[in-house]
């Protein structure tokens, strides 16, 4: 009795407050709540900043307020005494007071503007007023036939309920022009409008139950304990025990009764407070049934049943159009919600047999179907014939499927079943019914039997229709090379059929250069660089380096051969992809040896290959091309390698670089032992390591800032595979006029000639024959058992003119400062457009040469050959006759003993034989 408890029924949240004294009365507002204790009136006022529910002391009334019935507004408080009604602020003072013609038995807030709320009173005499705080006169609105017990005032103001003492129910419309009674209901005790649509009523009786009436139709009767003090939505709030209770009804009965009654407005508001998915799609149905089509359509989206909606919108213009009957689309909206046997019952109706049948043949109901089935209808049989043998293929029940194909003329779905099944008696039965017309059919039958293993039979079945360019590709599908061969021979148009796959098939082998010449002989030479660009990338993906050298190695070679078949427009800038692919060709065959190193446990290269491998990439990579290959293995072996070869400058620089990469988590240790041990390292590199330029004869820095070339004269420098030390080579060109062929021809021309003696000496014995060298017998060779002497004779006894004669050439050539063609100043070997030019010598000098100290790399065409001297001809130097890598002798017989072909290119001594 002294304290108030306030329960939120939206959000089921309640809070209790403690007044410490007697409770009188209570009046409650949207955000307000008065309590009246016998000598005061507490002002309680809802904290809005918050989200939690609580109340506030705000206004304390000093005064005795006697009453019978207290009303809160948003502004006021309302006592009821008697016939007088009286109105105060929250600060106790009297505002107004108006003086009613009988007693007040009910009165409550129904709204309106803050400070000027609208009062409803009910009086003893049956007299309802209305009441405006800002006014001092009552409105008489109307009366009913005894005391009002209760009354509500809907949420338009548009009508009122009323219950006077006889328990009648009276509804009124408050319309200005024409007050009138529309309906009343007996036994009625409390009475509520819902407060979100405006016609739905509910009141509860004395008996327990809970009546819902909607406008003007039959009241709707549940039981319901306790009785009815509000309804908002489809939620009632009832009172039984001093405890109030949210109930959920079902909004199902007003929803049908407007939606029968063709009110679909009302019933879809209804609906949208709240209905079950059966209620929903009543109110489609009756929609659609009226032609309703928005109606319809906003109820099906509500569903989320598109396609109904779709089908609405696909045929209401063509019902209006008188196109389409209004019966059929509702069968098929029927046959979309599952009641399949009143859309059949529909189609009928409206002449649309083949409909029912078409619905019962997707739903694999063939019995019902056949009911619906005209008699002289043979389309409808094949068709409901095929549908049977598409549901004896989904249970698996395949023969019987193939032979229903059969009936139903569905050769080619019978064929596949046949095929997939591996039938090959039905196919070989099959083929000779088949007509020489039915060209899909043979076709079908035919590449059936071929993937059987029957040939011959496919290979007939092919002929009858012509089809030789399909028996063309049974044979490459069999990999009968000879036989496609002689097709090919004898059908010239179909060349391309046969030598594109078996371009294909070599180049799966391995065998390049087989399926570059099939490509071309098949019109397709772009398809021979897909396929090694395809087997490039995998290999790169595999991380197979030494592969994806190779596969660079024959686009360098591919490239080299198309640039003889193109203009000279195109020809430059094929030329520059040959010299892409081949410098690829070579970093990533230096970066298999690294990669093997920190990979593999064992490797065959030592530490000074190792070095000289990592340089030489490390070069590459800074100058010419990137790769995407992980950089750290490369910088931690140059690092370790050039730390074991005393490079300690070179090994510092490489570790620093090593700080901008990912470093692999089973090598850190080994990096920061790596790291710990080069900072006690002095900072300078091993001379001896520093490589010489043979041209220039410069010591050159081991981190070249122009990579592998002389920091003097620009010449770059020749490596040794696979070992890539310096060579010990100079490249020199070829003057104007002077082609490749006749530089060989010329080099060693004018060496002195060993003649044979005419008499073999004594053994043990000394003998000496004379060397012819041009027209002068000068040199002499002595042999004996132990030396060989070669010497020029002082005797010779040529003209002082002759002498004069042989020595002018090489006065000339030394006052001109070409007594040595391959050394010059390096300005001469270098242009800003053209990059390095070696030195160019004549055909006097090319027949001075020894053809020993000359190395020769032979190009094909449109490339020219290089020409190298060997400045140390003791150490020589070979070219493999594929690739033209340069290598050791020594080295080239150990890689082709060991391994049997060059490693760069893998073509190995039978292979060049064959090619030379």
């Amino acid at each position: 009795m002294t304290d108030v408890k306030v329960q939120n029924l939206d959000e089921g949240v309640q809070v209790v407050m403690k007044c410490r004294d007697l409770i009188k009365k209570v009046a409650i507002s949207k955000n307000g709540l008065a309590v009246q204790l016998p000598e005061k009136v507490l002002i309680y006022q809802r904290e809005e900043r918050t989200d939690e529910f609580k109340f506030r002391l705000a206004e304390l009334v000093n005064q005795r307020l006697d009453c019978s019935l207290l009303v809160m507004c948003s502004e006021h408080l309302v006592i009821c005494q008697d016939k007088k009604l009286q109105c105060f602020t929250f600060n106790g003072i009297r505002v107004k007071e108006w003086q009613l013609t009988s007693n007040i038995r009910y009165i409550r807030s129904v709204g309106g503007t803050e400070g000027m709320e609208v009062l409803l009173a009910g009086l003893k005499d049956g007299q309802v007023v209305k009441i405006f705080l800002d006014n001092l006169f009552p409105v008489n609105l109307l009366k009913v036939p005894q005391s009002v017990r209760c009354l509500d005032l809907n949420h338009s103001h548009t009508k009122i309920a009323i219950i006077d003492d006889s328990l009648t129910l009276y509804v009124y419309s408050l319309d200005l022009k024409n007050q009138e009674l529309l309906f009343q209901e007996p036994n009625a005790v409390t009475v509520f409008w819902n407060t979100v649509y405006d016609d739905l009523l509910s009141f509860s009786s004395m008996q327990g139950q809970l009546s819902l009436k909607a406008n003007g139709f039959k009241t709707y009767v549940q039981k319901m304990a306790g009785f009815v003090v509000g309804f908002s939505g489809t939620r009632i709030f009832a009172m039984q025990n001093s405890t109030v209770q949210t109930i959920d009804i079902s909004l199902s009965t007003p929803v049908k009764q407007y939606a029968d009654a063709g009110k679909f407005l009302e019933a879809y508001r209804i609906a949208c407070l709240g209905v079950g998915e059966r209620d929903w799609l009543h109110l489609g149905n009756v929609a659609l049934k009226n032609l309703q089509f928005e109606m319809a359509k906003k109820v099906f989206s509500k569903l989320n049943r598109i396609e109904i909606v779709r089908l609405i919108k696909q045929n209401e213009k063509k019902i209006s159009a008188n196109i389409v009957k209004p019966g059929i689309l509702m069968g098929e909206v029927l046959a979309y919600q599952g009641a399949y046997a009143e859309a059949a019952k529909l189609f009928k109706e409206n002449k649309e047999e083949h409909r029912a049948v078409a619905m019962y043949a997707d739903l694999r109901m063939f019995e019902l179907a056949q009911e619906f089935l005209s008699s002289t209808n043979s389309k409808e049989k094949t068709e409901l014939m095929k549908k049977k043998a598409d549901w004896a293929v989904k249970i698996n029940e395949f023969r019987v499927a193939a032979e229903m194909y059969l009936v139903a003329g569905e050769k080619l779905k019978a064929i596949d079943l046949m095929e997939k099944n591996g039938w090959t008696d039905m196919l070989l039965e099959l083929g000779p019914k088949l007509g020489s017309g039915e060209t899909d059919e043979l076709s079908a039958c035919a590449e059936a039997l071929v993937k059987l293993g029957q040939v011959s039979a496919a290979a007939e079945l092919f002929r009858r229709f012509g089809a030789m360019d399909k028996v063309l590709k049974m044979y490459v599908s069999s990999k009968d090379w000879e036989e496609v061969f002689l097709m090919a021979k004898k059908y010239p148009e179909y060349k391309e059929l046969a030598y594109l796959p078996y371009a294909q098939w070599l180049a799966e082998q391995d065998r390049f250069a087989d399926a570059q010449k099939a490509f071309h002989e098949a019109g397709r030479p772009e398809e021979a660089f897909k396929v090694l660009f395809t087997l490039r990338d995998n290999a790169l993906t595999e991380i197979r380096y030494q592969d994806v050298s190779y596969y660079h190695w024959i686009l360098s070679s591919q490239y080299l051969d198309i640039s003889n078949t193109v203009d000279l427009t195109e020809q430059r800038g094929i030329l520059e992809e040959f010299e892409m692919h081949y410098k690829k060709a070579v970093m990533y065959f230096c970066y298999h040896s690294i990669y093997t190193y920190i990979d593999q446990p064992f490797t065959p290269y030592m530490t000074e290959s190792l070095f000289n491998i990592s340089r030489f990439l490390m070069l590459e990579l800074i100058t010419e091309y990137d790769l995407p290959v992980p950089k750290f293995h490369l910088l931690y072996t140059l690092a370790k390698q050039a730390r074991s070869m005393e490079a300690y400058k070179l090994s510092r620089y490489t570790i620093d670089r090593i700080h901008g990469v990912r470093v692999p988590e089973s090598l850190e240790g080994n990096l920061e032992s790596l790291i710990a041990q080069a900072k006690a390292d002095p900072i300078h590199d091993n001379p001896e390591l520093l490589p010489l330029c043979y041209r220039c004869s410069t010591t050159n820095p081991l981190l070249n800032p122009r990579g592998n070339r002389c920091l003097n004269c620009f010449h770059p420098f020749v490596y040794a595979f696979p070992t890539f030390e310096v060579l010990p080579l100079i490249e020199f060109g070829l003057e104007e006029g002077i082609s490749d062929e006749e530089a060989m021809s010329l080099i060693g021309s004018r060496l002195p000639v060993t003649q044979p003696p005419r008499n073999e000496s004594a053994p043990g014995r000394s003998r000496t024959r004379t060397i012819r060298s041009g027209e002068s017998d000068r040199w002499k060779e002595r042999k004996d058992e132990t030396v060989d002497i070669l010497q020029l004779d002082d005797s010779y006894e040529g003209t002082d003119d002759e002498v004069e004669d042989e020595m002018e050439p090489m006065r000339m050539r030394i006052d001109d400062g070409e007594m040595d063609p391959f050394t010059g100043k390096p300005t001469e070997l270098y242009d800003e457009t053209k990059g390095f030019i070696p030195s160019r010598i004549g055909r006097d000098t090319l027949r001075s040469l020894d053809p020993r100290e000359v190395v020769i790399s032979k190009w094909p065409k449109p490339l020219r050959f290089k020409f190298y001297k060997n400045c140390i001809p003791e150490a020589p130097v070979v070219a493999c006759p594929t690739c033209w890598m340069l290598f050791h002798a020594d080295d080239f017989i150990v890689q082709m003993l060991s391994k049997g072909c060059c490693p760069f290119c893998r073509i190995g001594q039978k292979e060049n034989n064959e090619s030379d």
